[in-house]
């Protein structure tokens, strides 16, 4: 578990980095899709946080707490990731767009997901 905490950690560092970049150049659209692909790693992060005193307060097992922030994390991804396509007018550009994104916010929500179902917890 540990292993994918440091990568949700550097996965968040890369994208702010990468957003930060494109914020300087003015380039807010670029930024704002940047900052969209945190939102998996970012919901793995906190739902981890929550999870033990959630765990402790009202009894529920650690990993459906991790696995349902990574669930509404990935849900908010794709809601975003389609009001940011509206901003593209050439089709086969808000196509690319929405599969190489999507399919990047589902395959890490997979990982992560699969991660937590594989540990047990108690």
């Amino acid at each position: 578990m540990k292993q994918m905490l440091a990568a949700s950690i550097a996965i968040v560092i890369v994208l702010l980095l990468m957003s930060f970049l494109f914020l300087r150049d003015k380039k807010f659209d670029y930024m704002k899709s940047t900052l969209i692909l945190a939102i998996v790693p970012l919901s793995h992060l906190i739902s981890f946080a929550l999870s033990h005193p959630l765990s402790v307060i009202k009894g529920v097992v650690r990993g459906d707490v991790i696995v349902i922030g990574l669930v509404a994390g990935l849900i908010l991804s794709c809601i975003l990731l389609g009001l940011m396509s509206f901003k593209i007018k050439r089709h086969r550009l808000k196509v690319t767009y929405l599969v190489v994104n999507g399919l990047f916010v589902g395959i890490l929500s997979l990982i992560f997901i699969y991660n937590v179902i594989s540990i047990n917890f108690h």
